[in-house]
């Protein structure tokens, strides 16, 4: 999937929810991860012409706009653009997990659930509370790119492209 489809995949739900809205006599909720998630094909052209980061984000930024997206949901389909690697060369996701306490006298966790396959604790990296994910410089500025060498890798994250949201689900083909 590319990055212009990472993130950009809202807008055609959009649409066919505010249809759907305006002809329905009782609103039905916009399920704005869903409207993000099919904006891809709008944004397709704009993404591949933007030189910056800025440029991604005024592209999403415009377009959620002139394709009538609720306003709700604007905000959330921009802030996918906006934590995102479109635009920023030399930039990686960075997903990293997160740690609760580990009472190591009772072997419990206090703030996370135990890991896959632990029984107690002895650590608090036993103890998982979830995860984050940022966008950061994927070396340094005078650091010479080596695999396994970056930013992310070097923190004990997973690296990648694309946006901090939620990953859309892959369209199945139709027969």
């Amino acid at each position: 999937m590319t990055l212009k489809h990472t993130y950009v995949c809202a807008a055609a739900s959009v649409l066919f929810a505010g249809v759907s809205l305006a002809q329905s006599a009782t609103p039905t909720p916009v399920d704005c991860e869903a409207v993000r998630c099919q904006v891809q094909d709008q944004l397709s052209s704009c993404l591949d012409n933007a030189r910056n980061h800025g440029q991604c984000v005024s592209c999403v930024v415009h377009t959620v706009k002139s394709l009538g997206i609720p306003l709700k949901c604007r905000g959330k389909v921009t802030s996918c653009a906006a934590r995102s690697t479109c635009g920023k060369p030399n930039f990686e996701t960075c997903t990293t997990q997160q740690f609760g306490t580990c009472d190591t006298g009772t072997g419990t966790c206090s703030g996370g659930t135990l890991g896959d396959g632990l029984t107690s604790c002895t650590a608090n990296t036993d103890c998982i509370t979830g995860t984050r994910c940022a966008v950061i410089r994927a070396f340094g500025r005078n650091v010479t790119p080596t695999p396994g060498g970056d930013q992310c890798t070097l923190k004990g994250g997973t690296p990648g492209t694309g946006t901090c949201c939620a990953a859309c689900p892959t369209p199945t083909p139709t027969t």
